[in-house]
């Protein structure tokens, strides 16, 4: 009875582990997508630099689609954990080290932020993998630990931008950095205290020569059904705006109007706040809707928040109206991942899943270094005594929204009158 007690107890606190390890590994990201906005503005108040960085960092997240699960066939999970959480760790401490000693500049900054992105993809999907070779070696309840990842993830991305916020008003943005990077440092440690408990992980002897292939097959399918391209358009717009909102107008919007790096990290709470309640209601009763009615209003609201949104011009209006968005986010995405699972065959779910994720995030390295541009010298967020100038980045990339999802209705209406 005692080993039996034994073994439960050791299960368990291993599961907790990894959840824990996970979680501050998350939490360094979201102190880093945090931090780096606020430096570049600090030290050189350009929005342009905010943009070209904001680009560079989603050009990796777009390779990572090609190569990422070759990664881990080829070096394990484990390896890949290890590996992504050790150059983040390493690329983001040069950021404060170089800084202090004069030494940082625009070219050093982007190649550190692409090191410490480049692993990011392959790196989350390691963990993903470990995690769920624990439960089945197990025989855990899948439910269960899932759940608690999920809760430990979702609750690092809601409170890592309020804890940013206070960090960098209390301590400064320099050390809020050395503080990020020793947080990926604590999962690499636990990972290797970790690892003689693990199961062993499997690696395939050779990296799988058709993966790029296997990206183009995936795009040939989107680019060959128009609806599935619809919405790889539609995801890919909003990845856009939902990006140039929190890492490029509300960094400066922060900085410029509300003078207020708190008050940043308490609007992006408010936003994940919006996106996991609505994300928790639509588990409950989303399979009672038909789900392109549900997904046009939820593209419906999202255009119309990007639009209000452009008009907030204090602390409360943008905190409620983002807290909206997030809320027509939370089930947008899954309505997307559910048509996705529903349409495409079996045998080619992985080639376009893949394609997709890659597709989706294209529109951020290309279209935010002229966004940012657009912010600095053509029409910049600032504060003329008590006049607030707000730019229409946001008003325009709401209504491409709902342009495209106007479209999307339509050609589907167009559809069914035809079959």
């Amino acid at each position: 009875m005692t080993e039996h007690t034994d073994k439960k107890a050791q299960k368990t606190g291993l599961m907790q582990s990894l959840i824990a390890f996970n979680g501050i590994s998350i939490l360094g990201n979201t102190l880093s997508e945090f931090a780096i906005p606020w430096l570049i503005l600090e030290t050189t108040g350009s929005p342009s630099y905010v943009g070209i960085l904001l680009g560079f960092r989603f050009v990796p997240v777009f390779l990572s689609t090609l190569i990422g699960g070759g990664l881990i066939d080829r070096f394990t999970s484990i390896k890949v954990s290890k590996y992504s959480d050790l150059l983040n760790f390493f690329a983001v401490m040069m950021i404060p080290l170089l800084y202090n000693y004069e030494q940082l500049n625009m070219a050093l900054l982007v190649m550190l932020i692409f090191f410490s992105s480049v692993l990011d993809s392959p790196g989350r999907a390691a963990k993903d993998v470990i995690f769920a070779g624990e439960i089945d070696h197990y025989k855990l309840k899948n439910e269960r630990y899932n759940g608690a990842n999920s809760l430990v993830e979702s609750a690092c991305d809601a409170f890592g931008p309020v804890l940013a916020g206070l960090l960098i008003g209390a301590y400064g943005v320099v050390n809020l950095l050395w503080f990020d990077a020793f947080s990926f440092l604590v999962p690499v440690i636990g990972l290797l205290l970790l690892q003689k408990y693990l199961i062993p992980p499997i690696k395939v002897d050779q990296l799988e020569k058709n993966q790029i292939s296997d990206w183009l097959v995936g795009f040939a399918y989107i680019y060959r059904h128009r609806e599935t391209l619809m919405i790889v358009l539609l995801s890919a717009i909003i990845s856009l705006a939902i990006s140039v909102l929190l890492f490029l107008y509300l960094p400066i919007f922060a900085r410029n109007i509300l003078d207020s790096s708190t008050d940043q990290g308490l609007i992006m709470f408010c936003f994940a706040a919006g996106t996991i309640s609505s994300t928790l209601l639509y588990s409950l009763v989303g399979e009672r809707i038909e789900y392109r009615n549900l997904l046009y209003f939820g593209l419906l609201g999202l255009g119309l928040s990007l639009v209000a949104i452009n008009f907030a011009s204090g602390f409360w209006s943008f905190a409620i109206i983002i807290a909206i968005l997030g809320g027509f986010l939370g089930f947008s995405g899954p309505l997307e991942a559910g048509y996705l699972q529903k349409q495409i065959p079996p045998p080619l779910r992985a080639k376009v899943f893949s394609a997709y994720g890659g597709l989706r995030q294209l529109l951020v390295p290309i279209a935010a270094p002229f966004i940012g541009y657009y912010l600095e010298f053509i029409s910049p967020i600032q504060k003329i005594d008590d006049y607030i100038i707000l730019p229409n980045v946001m008003l325009y990339l709401g209504l491409l929204l709902l342009l495209v999802n106007g479209l999307y209705a339509y050609s589907n209406h167009v559809k069914d009158r035809r079959g």
